[in-house]
């Protein structure tokens, strides 16, 4: 049986022993590991840190198919926001990327607090949400990405945004509730932000709407 892949991509700021104590967390797993350069796409304004997965591990993390994927997921979890929080990395926010076929689902936030451990170990969960959804409704026209979004009070991970082709690079148009899959269409970046974010903007988890995060960081 081949090992699971998993790609670690960082910028420069990491260093090779930080990107080995990382690659340490994934003892079974097939890793490749690289820091970029000049970055470019979609988040390049963004993520010091990606973690490059298979959508279809989902399964196994939450345990379906067996209790040592969920005990590998929660180790994942633990060493992971201990990683974080060890090596100072408060303001920098983190990529998990799960690609489901070509098309990449984003899961992006600042894993430093004291629940960032729950917080990644809740996400194959939502995943299997988001399977459920495909299953159901398709992919929807013109899926470029996606990206788990949380419900700002509670923190779960409630939403799937999927922006149009239109929308892409100013604001997210189309949302996703992953329970009850009703859809939302914010009319623009304000509307969204009044209707699902925190305190934050979106500035630390928003990664399709590259040119309004360009913005807001050079002010």
């Amino acid at each position: 049986m081949n090992k699971p892949f998993v790609q670690i991509s960082s910028d420069s700021s990491f260093s090779k022993s930080q990107l080995d104590e990382l690659g340490n967390l994934f003892v079974d797993f097939e890793i490749e590991t690289h820091r970029w350069g000049m970055k470019a796409g979609t988040i390049d304004l963004l993520t010091v840190l990606e973690i490059s997965l298979g959508f279809a591990l989902a399964q196994y993390f939450a345990g379906l198919i067996s209790e040592a994927g969920k005990s590998t997921w929660k180790s994942i979890s633990s060493g992971l926001s201990n990683f974080l929080r060890k090596n100072n990395r408060r303001k920098d926010v983190t990529a998990l990327v799960f690609y489901a076929n070509e098309i990449p689902i984003y899961v992006v936030e600042r894993f430093h607090e004291d629940d960032a451990e729950s917080l990644i170990e809740s996400i194959p969960f939502a995943l299997l949400k988001v399977k459920k959804f495909l299953e159901n409704l398709g992919l929807l026209k013109d899926t470029m990405m996606m990206q788990l979004f949380q419900h700002p009070q509670s923190k779960e991970w409630k939403y799937l945004i999927v922006p149009s082709t239109k929308a892409f690079g100013a604001f997210a148009d189309r949302i996703i509730d992953l329970d009850s899959f009703e859809f939302y269409y914010p009319r623009n970046h304000q509307d969204f932000i009044e209707r699902f974010c925190g305190i934050c903007n979106g500035k630390h988890c928003l990664i399709c709407a590259r040119y309004y995060l360009n913005k807001i960081l050079n002010s």
